[in-house]
């Protein structure tokens, strides 16, 4: 079986050290459930034997699938009256005992709210299928797209779903015990989180999500089915982008504020042909496998290949983002947070690119987190602070090898696609966030497409702000000298006070450019 993992590490670290971004040494792997080094103590009466995982894992999936074909057609000899959920999660504490006693998985008692039996078992058979081809689709480690490099790694649909299918089996060995990755921060890639049920407001999310997940692996077992002919393997890259330290003089950018359109309706996931903002957590996805279902997690719920990252993407450093290209979307849906809902099957439109992948590219860059207070969140103004969500934005924002669509060779950077970055639940201020957004597109020499989510007066607000400023040739290096002005002139009274600045930073703009 051909298999389409290319990690073209080697080059890209050479890449890296010609822009003074030491790559670590020596490179750190995935530990796979197949590894060597996975093992699991078994006890009889006479000895303790330290055996393989895998064997373990391969024995207890195929007889759970055994167990599944049985309760589809069962003869009249056989006993194939067990719940299916049980079996579920009796598989998988099987192979992970250290949480036999202590994890109930409550989600999965939900099962029988996915849809009918014979709808859910070929689902759950094609899933634990998948995940046993991981040896034959993965020969060799999967490298860690670790801090301070440049790498690039591209999978095949048929991976990322392998991939997936072991996530959902929580097969993956726990990364706290895997000596490989000793003293890096990685997401969880298992879904033990996602089956437990530890916050009774979290369940519906949870539920939701894992629809819209089961969804995704029954779209990729009817794809399976597709005679060879028919069937396109598509790509997804994963590409993690670091900006050398001192790379941009903020303050002595002459460049005039570049373009904008701002839109109060809309979303920037139906922003085609922009590259698009994900709103992340340093651990990319955040609490997509946890209780979170906010603007990442349903992002990455919907197009479920962008949980893929989170095997092999350690957290991102200040200077750090990183751009996935080709993931689609699987799932539509409705609300936010408690609302969210999976509302049914999604036709993605987005055309190939000319190198398999969709013309899709999301990139993944987290905001500095403030308090509530005033006194706290209006450090954000501060030099340090403006400067280091700029070099964020730019990272993210800067020129990159791009996607080519055979039908419209793309001549120009595309728009970048974005809204009210950090400005939730980590207490940004959305008129700084938006100018420092605007800022960093003009840098990189990209039109930006703002999106205030319903908000219609924010719209205007950003809309009349960057006439003035295009009226009046403001510069980047301009614009950063206000921000010291507007945090000199007010931060001893939001210290002293404890209360908002008497003008917001659009007001003193408008008074001072």
């Amino acid at each position: 079986m051909k298999t389409y993992l290319n990690l073209k590490l080697k080059a890209e670290f050479e890449h890296s050290r010609s822009r003074n971004c030491a790559p670590p040494s020596p490179v750190a792997c995935v530990v796979g459930p197949n590894s060597p080094s996975s093992t699991i103590i078994q006890c009889t009466k006479h000895m303790r034997m330290r055996l393989p995982k895998w064997d373990l894992i391969q024995a207890k999936l195929q007889e759970f699938t055994a167990a599944l074909a049985l309760r589809q057609s069962p003869s009249p000899d056989s006993c194939s009256n067990f719940d299916i959920s049980s079996l579920l999660k009796t598989t998988i504490k099987c192979y992970n005992p250290s949480t036999a006693d202590v994890a109930e998985y409550e989600l999965l008692d939900q099962l029988h709210l996915f849809g009918a039996e014979e709808e859910l078992i070929p689902v759950l058979v094609f899933i634990a299928e998948t995940a046993l081809e991981f040896p034959v689709l993965f020969p060799q480690p999967i490298p860690c797209l670790t801090q301070n490099m440049n790498g690039n790694i591209w999978l095949s649909a048929s991976q990322a779903t392998c991939i997936l299918a072991n996530a959902f089996f929580c097969t993956f060995p726990s990364r706290v015990r895997s000596l490989e990755l000793e003293g890096r921060h990685f997401p969880d890639i298992n879904f033990f989180n996602l089956y437990q049920n530890t916050d009774q407001r979290a369940m519906r999310p949870k539920v939701e999500k894992l629809k819209c997940l089961l969804h995704y692996f029954d779209r990729r077992r009817r794809v399976g089915m597709q005679t060879e002919a028919e069937e396109i393997e598509t790509m997804v890259s994963f590409e993690r982008k670091c900006l050398p330290p001192g790379a941009v003089d903020w303050a002595e950018r002459v460049d005039v504020i570049g373009d904008l359109a701002v839109f109060s309706a809309g979303s920037i996931e139906t922003a085609q042909g922009c590259l698009q903002v994900d709103f992340a957590n340093r651990l990319v996805g955040g609490g997509v496998l946890g209780n979170g279902a906010v603007m990442e997690e349903i992002r990455f719920a919907v197009c479920p290949e962008l949980i893929v990252a989170r095997l092999f993407t350690e957290s991102l450093a200040d200077n750090e983002v990183l751009l996935v290209t080709g993931t689609q979307q699987y799932s539509a849906f409705a609300g936010y947070r408690q609302s969210f809902k999976y509302t049914g099957d999604y036709a993605d439109p987005s055309q190939l690119d000319t190198r398999n992948r969709k013309a899709v590219q999301i990139v993944a860059m987290d905001a500095l987190q403030f308090g509530k207070s005033f006194a706290h969140s209006f450090g954000q103004f501060a030099r340090a602070a403006v400067e280091r969500e700029l070099n964020k934005a730019y990272c993210a924002f800067r020129e990159d090898e791009g996607i080519q669509v055979p039908s419209t060779p793309t001549q120009t950077l595309p728009p970048v696609a974005s809204g009210n970055w950090g400005c939730g639940a980590f207490n940004g201020n959305v008129q700084l966030k938006s100018l420092i957004q605007l800022m960093a597109a003009t840098a990189a020499k990209r039109p930006l497409v703002m999106y205030t989510f319903g908000n219609w007066a924010e719209a205007e607000a950003l809309k009349a702000m960057h006439s003035v400023m295009v009226c009046r040739a403001t510069s980047i290096g301009q614009l950063l000298k206000c921000f010291d002005l507007y945090y000199e002139t007010f931060s001893e009274q939001v210290h002293d006070d404890g209360q908002a600045p008497e003008l917001s930073l659009f007001e003193f703009l408008h008074k001072v450019i």
